[in-house]
């Protein structure tokens, strides 16, 4: 919600009257601000953490097991094709004809729609015989998403929307997956950092490539095309890492 509201007011604030962009950002302040407010509190609540067998040279099995390996490569490119277009949604959609007031707004449309699927995938995931339909699925709306920013831009908003909910749901699942595929929480931790250090180091490797090919190109259409292809990869990572099984 903070970041679609972020994305939604930061022109309108920069060009109102006697206004800049140093006011529209100094804005954003408000919600780290608040949230370290409603944190406060919960540096006086301290729990003693659980403490389960294990041992340095089984947690070392995550990085050799297929299925944390396909858990890994979900949310890695989850990560990959979400921060490539949350970074550059609003430079595609200029170039596409909408105005910078017009790509802010469907911006913000595009982040509050990631938060949907937590309001709804949530409790349903793991009343799920398993996760192989709904990885697809989901993997494959945010495919058609892209092509469409791609092929329609016309239609943006329906396609920023669909993005939205595609990849947040995805996000979800990966996050989701730590836990499913996992026996105990020591394995749940390892394969959190396997699959977070590796995904976001992938994801970081984004934005800066599909400037590059923007650079190049002169267009979006080779980061939109690659971030389709990532998708369908996703999907197929997503039949194996949505299997009602444990490492």
């Amino acid at each position: 919600m903070a970041q679609a509201l972020a994305s939604v007011v930061a022109i309108p604030l920069a060009l109102l009257p006697g206004s800049s962009w140093h006011l529209s950002l100094a804005s954003t302040l408000i919600f780290p601000l608040v949230a370290l407010v409603a944190w406060v509190p919960q540096l006086g609540m301290h729990s003693a953490p659980a403490i389960e067998p294990g041992s340095p040279s089984r947690r070392g099995r995550i990085w050799h097991s297929p299925l944390a390996w396909q858990v890994t490569g979900f949310l890695g490119l989850t990560s990959l094709v979400f921060y490539i277009i949350v970074g550059w949604l609003p430079a595609i959609l200029v170039q596409a004809g909408y105005s910078a007031a017009a790509a802010g707004t469907l911006h913000g449309v595009a982040q509050l729609a990631t938060a949907v699927p937590g309001l709804i995938l949530g409790p349903m995931v793991r009343r799920m015989k398993d996760q192989r339909g709904i990885a697809i699925v989901v993997s494959l709306a945010t495919c058609v998403a892209l092509l469409g920013l791609w092929q329609l831009p016309s239609l943006a908003m329906v396609w920023v929307a669909l993005f939205g909910f595609g990849a947040g749901a995805a996000f979800i699942l990966g996050l989701t997956f730590v836990s499913l595929r996992t026996a105990h929480s020591q394995q749940a931790a390892a394969l959190s950092g396997m699959a977070q250090c590796l995904g976001y180091t992938l994801a970081a490797a984004g934005p800066p490539l599909a400037g590059l090919a923007h650079d190049a190109t002169g267009g979006w259409e080779v980061a939109l095309v690659c971030c389709a292809v990532a998708t369908v990869l996703m999907a197929v990572l997503g039949n194996f890492a949505g299997r009602a099984s444990t490492i």
